[in-house]
């Protein structure tokens, strides 16, 4: 039976078996790439809403009575406690690689990777990446 079989394959269907074999491959790897595109993505919206947040809770417009009537008041009190809190700078914190912060929104300590002018580098882990930090956004741990 399986002889039979075999004179019976022509090149033909061969070819379409080993087509179909190489574009399921090439599927697989396209699936995979895009995976991890999206997974990039997300990393990159978490960065913009924490930018978004910070820009909304600095501005001048955020002290108004008519900014997101929702939650008026939780919002008026973080802007307020924002603007009033005096932003230290960069050159006089005297931080460098290796030091230890704990950053605001989660209250979680993380090696500083890098300093730069503009704030410090940390790594958030493998779902969260690199991600720059202004100095209003972490506390200092003295060690």
């Amino acid at each position: 039976m399986f002889f039979v079989y075999l004179q019976r394959l022509t090149n033909t269907n061969l070819i379409m078996e080993v087509l179909i074999a190489f574009l399921s491959i090439i599927w697989s790897i396209l699936c995979l790439i895009l995976f991890f595109k999206i997974w990039g993505a997300t990393n990159d919206i978490a960065e913009m809403k924490d930018l978004l947040r910070t820009l909304t809770y600095n501005s001048p417009q955020a002290n108004t009575p008519n900014v997101r009537q929702q939650d008026n008041s939780i919002q008026q009190s973080s802007a307020n406690d924002i603007a009033d809190a005096h932003t230290p700078k960069m050159e006089d914190l005297e931080l460098k690689k290796g030091d230890y912060i704990i950053r605001n929104i989660d209250n979680k300590e993380y090696k500083i990777e890098e300093v730069r002018p503009n704030g410090v580098l940390i790594y958030l882990g493998m779902m969260g990446g690199y991600r720059t930090l202004n100095p209003e956004e972490f506390t200092i741990i003295k060690k």
